[in-house]
């Protein structure tokens, strides 16, 4: 039975790159955050395990790097951790996506987790989600237990919004791209808003700023207007 008064503590970051690939900002502070993670003498008094997940590429994937995965291997055995890979519905072949993908992706990564939580039963688990693919992992692990999801706490933590991120307007169906981001974030803070253990995080102080003047608005169900 999973004891809630001394749980042992896993940490599961997920990210799209920065574990088996390098070549976004996101990215970067992945490959970073891991190795604090599994490094840093303060967090291993207090952490047990340290557990990667990203998308399962292949080797003509943008980015991907088998030195950047085998660092991150290495890294992970330093705290009894794991590499795992989640599909996204692109064979291998693409790193971030669109929304098909980070729908995919985020289902596969909840599955992965509840692997993980019936392995270790007695584990509390904090998945640290970075950015858009897996803004919705937290929402797609509600079809779970009661039991299961005590066990789990989940923090998004977007590098980008749909209100800052630029696309080319001249790439065709932008609008309809912009509609469907906004409404994947929206759900992501909306279940962070009302369910127990699910959290929208931020990285510096310009994201906290943003995050905080636009998730009003999305919670009273306007819209962002994507700038240019």
């Amino acid at each position: 039975m999973f004891n809630f008064k001394k749980p042992k503590i896993t940490i599961n970051l997920l990210a799209h790159d920065g574990i088996t690939s390098l070549y976004t900002g996101v990215g970067r502070i992945a490959f970073d955050s891991l190795r604090v993670l599994c490094e840093d003498k303060k967090i291993s008094k207090l952490v047990h395990s340290v557990n990667a997940i990203t998308g399962k590429y292949n080797n003509k994937c943008l980015g991907f790097s088998e030195t950047i995965k085998n660092r991150s291997i290495k890294l992970l055995n330093k705290k009894n951790g794991r590499l795992l890979e989640a599909l996204n519905g692109s064979h291998g072949d693409i790193s971030y996506g669109d929304i098909s993908n980070w729908r995919y992706v985020s289902t596969s990564s909840a599955s992965l987790l509840y692997s993980l939580s019936q392995q270790n039963p007695n584990d509390l688990y904090i998945n640290l989600c970075l950015d858009t693919p897996f803004a919705q992992t937290a929402s797609f692990f509600q079809q779970y237990s009661e039991d299961e999801k005590k066990k789990h706490i989940f923090v998004w933590i977007p590098h980008s919004t749909v209100k800052i991120h630029k696309v080319d307007s001249a790439i065709q169906g932008y609008n309809e791209y912009y509609d469907q981001r906004f409404e994947w974030e929206r759900v992501a803070v909306n279940l962070a808003n009302k369910t127990r253990g699910v959290y929208v995080g931020c990285v510096g102080k310009f994201m906290r700023e943003h995050l905080i003047s636009n998730i009003i608005t999305a919670l009273k169900g306007g819209a962002f207007t994507p700038t240019s």
